[in-house]
């Protein structure tokens, strides 16, 4: 091929880059269906076009969803509409922060995807006119995100849902909610998580129901013994709560900004204190005072909202990133099979006979390949000439030129750097190849290239089998940068199955854009054609346009040449020796 190998458009591949990311973070990531969910143990996205233009965007969306796989235990998810809506706004704040602390390079990914939310409309500018259920949510979510998460391009949305909520539900509430809702920065789980959700919606059930008569509590337990009681600590903790149980002995905690949450806390203590006396401060600096007659109707129907915002809870769920999720996937191929996700490798059992036998057979075969290869590549790193300016010996027959002004009058030699190649080898193991004059000498013979290329600097061969099913499509038998001698082994594996040739395709890419070349070949080895023709072509144009050089090898059958352009059909297996040395002699 003349097109330069180019790592850095596989890497932006949606699918490969998709897999570095499960890679990272420890998740799997497949592209299935038609919708987005996580499972637990698992991300599943719809199936994109290869030209989706939301891909930074998809980046911290899969950020935020490994975040869930690897920080959230789903069995602390409730049913109940308003206690998962809770738990959501205050594991989300609880993952992000946590993926932010492992990764420090997702802080600007996850923002990234706040400030597109932003723009896009998916977060609400609130006003008082807004249902009450919303009002409170989008308080307690833009809270988190702006103030604890540091999401500044959430701003303008905290603002105008810190108006709102001042202008619609009881003053006296403002404070304590702020108070819980910092306590984020400090959960350790779900189970705090959801702990911290059930308090914030008990206080406002409390503050729905008699705002005063807990004012009052609050402040008789502040003034009796010094503030202090048999179930708190002299720290204000309480050691049956699993939430203080992980607050420091000093009273502070670390923040994501290096300052200590204790200075905030005892800024909301103050505002806790005030809101007793029936003194918060509204949303423009003035306090709220206690009125009667119109001022005390106003708060009647504060309360009033403030229950209606609850009781709404227990029949719709809030969850601004299910707009997100519309946005990434409206155009996503609605499709059951895993056609662009890369698969993940199953692994291989070998045993010490076997590594054995296929060791002999394939050094065997790889004596005279190897030698050949070796002299061939050594030729092409033989010496040459051309003229020059500078050196340190005049070219005799290049003096003539100094009369027309010409000073190339010296010699320098020059020597072609070594191929520096990655080399992946797709070997068919479907059922079609279960015959002993198909299987045996297809592996021998490409095994026998691995050990050939191994032997030769700079050459990093791999080699997989393909078949069986979608689900379990790809089994490596040699990775890059392994030795052979301790591999070989694993090409005992019976043949069974379909041909996912698109899905090992996808993996030998992904295998490809890891390594550090300059030049990167794929060999497929296949007696049939592809269990899905379209998927096929499209990671083979993905590989054209990086400029993967790949050649296909069909055996008994030229269905491959569909695909492939540098293609040769073979009619006996036992040509494919001479086949892959002709085809590796071309391109090296």
């Amino acid at each position: 091929m003349n097109t330069q190998y180019n790592a850095r458009i596989l890497a932006e591949a949606v699918p490969i880059v998709a897999a570095a990311y499960g890679k990272k973070f420890g998740v799997k990531i497949v592209f299935k269906g038609d919708q987005a969910k996580t499972d637990g143990k698992t991300i599943v996205l719809p199936s994109l076009p290869p030209n989706n233009s939301n891909n930074d965007v998809l980046w911290g969306y899969l950020t935020h969803e490994a975040g869930h796989v690897r920080f959230t235990d789903w069995k602390f998810v409730p049913t109940a509409p308003n206690r998962q809506s809770m738990l959501n706004v205050v594991e989300d704040a609880r993952i992000e922060l946590a993926m932010m602390r492992v990764y420090p390079g997702t802080m600007t990914t996850l923002n990234a995807v706040a400030d597109h939310m932003a723009r896009k409309g998916h977060y609400v500018l609130q006003s008082a006119e807004n249902e009450p259920y919303d009002i409170l949510f989008s308080y307690c979510l833009c809270n988190l995100q702006c103030n604890v998460v540091g999401q500044q391009g959430l701003k303008e949305f905290w603002l105008a849902a810190e108006q709102a909520f001042t202008q619609v539900f009881p003053a006296s509430t403002r404070g304590k909610l702020d108070l819980l809702l910092q306590r984020v920065v400090d959960l350790k789980n779900t189970e705090q998580a959801l702990n911290l959700a059930d308090q914030i919606l008990e206080l406002l059930k409390q503050e729905a129901c008699c705002p005063e008569a807990n004012d009052n509590a609050s402040s008789q337990q502040e003034n009796s013994s010094g503030g202090e009681n048999a179930a708190s600590t002299a720290d204000g903790t309480d050691p049956n709560n699993p939430l203080d149980s992980d607050v420091q002995s000093d009273g502070s905690t670390e923040r994501t900004d290096g300052t200590s949450s204790s200075a905030k806390g005892d800024q909301l203590t103050d505002s806790l204190r005030h809101g007793a006396a029936g003194e918060v401060e509204g949303a423009e600096g003035e306090p709220n005072k206690p009125t009667s007659g119109e001022g005390a109707k106003d708060q009647s129907e504060a309360q009033e909202r403030l229950l209606q915002a609850l009781n709404e809870g227990e029949f719709k769920s809030f969850d601004p990133r299910s707009k997100l999720r519309s946005e990434l996937f409206e155009n996503s191929n609605h499709t059951e099979e895993q056609v662009l996700s890369v698969p993940v490798a199953i692994s291989i059992p070998t045993n010490a006979e076997a590594n054995t036998i296929w060791n002999r057979r394939a050094n065997s075969a790889a004596s005279g390949i190897r030698h050949r290869l070796s002299g061939l590549v050594q030729a092409k790193r033989r010496s040459g000439s051309i003229s020059a300016t500078i050196g340190k010996r005049i070219h005799a027959p290049d003096i003539h030129r100094v009369c027309t002004g010409d000073t190339k009058v010296f010699r320098k030699t020059w020597t072609e750097k070594k191929p520096d190649t990655a080399v992946h080898i797709l070997i068919d193991n479907s059922s079609s190849m279960k015959r002993p004059d198909l299987e045996m000498p297809a592996k021998e013979a490409a095994l026998a290239l691995g050990v050939a290329l191994e032997g030769i600097p700079k050459v990093n061969p791999a080699i997989t089998l393909f078949g069986d099913s979608f689900a379990r499509p790809v089994y490596p038998v040699l990775k890059h940068g392994e030795r052979a001698s301790e591999k070989l082994g694993k090409a005992d594996l019976s043949p069974s199955g379909n041909t996912p040739m698109a899905q090992a395709i996808w993996y030998a890419l992904f295998e490809l854009s890891q390594q550090r070349c300059n030049r990167a070949i794929m060999i497929i080895v296949t007696d049939g054609r592809p269990s899905n023709s379209q998927a096929t072509r499209d990671a083979l144009e993905l590989a054209k346009r990086s400029g993967v050089e790949v050649s296909g090898i069909g055996i008994n059958s030229g269905d491959i040449s569909r695909y492939i352009e540098n293609s040769v059909i073979i009619s006996t297996v036992y040509d494919l020796k001479s086949v892959l040395f002709g085809l590796m002699k071309n391109q090296l």
